[in-house]
């Protein structure tokens, strides 16, 4: 049985979700739906820091919005974690790396990134930074060094089309000893 993504989403993806947001690339939009659709099938873990409901304005959802999350956050594979001192330090940790090489990360933010370390997500998923230009900008320049942690930080994408920082050739075939 292969192994379960852990996939982290962070505010942007949600709401893109409950909103049904469609002015992102078609390849972003497939990849919500696809990872939706993992989670439902069971082959997906998601999870995200109890901080997106703060950053999620309720009132500004319908009633059919508000059930999708329920729904979705009633499953087992579906995690909303409290941020408690060991993310705390982690985003501080995050935070004052981050400000050292002249990079500017928020709290909320940095939230979302020490949370996807810590619970040790396979991909943190987030369009903050996403342009119409394919450039780096926002949490997705981060790819591959959080604040000295290695995390995949990427769009979502389709499942059959993953990124390259997702993809590899390397395997287990020689189990890092020479013959």
């Amino acid at each position: 049985m292969k192994p379960k993504r852990k996939i982290y989403w962070d505010t942007t993806c949600w709401l893109a979700w409950l909103n049904d947001e469609r002015f992102w690339p078609a390849n972003v939009i497939t990849g919500i739906q696809d990872v939706v659709y993992e989670v439902e099938t069971g082959d997906a873990v998601l999870f995200t820091s109890a901080i997106t409901r703060g950053e999620i304005f309720w009132g500004k959802l319908n009633l059919d919005q508000k059930n999708m999350w329920s729904k979705l956050m009633r499953r087992s594979n579906v995690t909303e974690i409290s941020a408690d001192p060991r993310v705390t330090d982690r985003l501080s940790q995050i935070r004052e790396y981050h400000s050292a090489r002249g990079q500017r990360i928020f709290t909320p933010d940095a939230t979302h990134l020490a949370t996807a370390i810590l619970y040790r997500a396979d991909e943190f998923q987030t369009m903050d930074g996403l342009g119409a230009s394919g450039s780096k900008r926002g949490l997705l320049k981060l790819n591959g060094n959080v604040g000295g942690y290695k995390l995949m930080v990427v769009h979502p994408y389709p499942r059959q089309m993953p990124p390259s920082q997702a993809v590899s050739i390397r395997g287990p075939l020689f189990n890092g000893q020479p013959q």
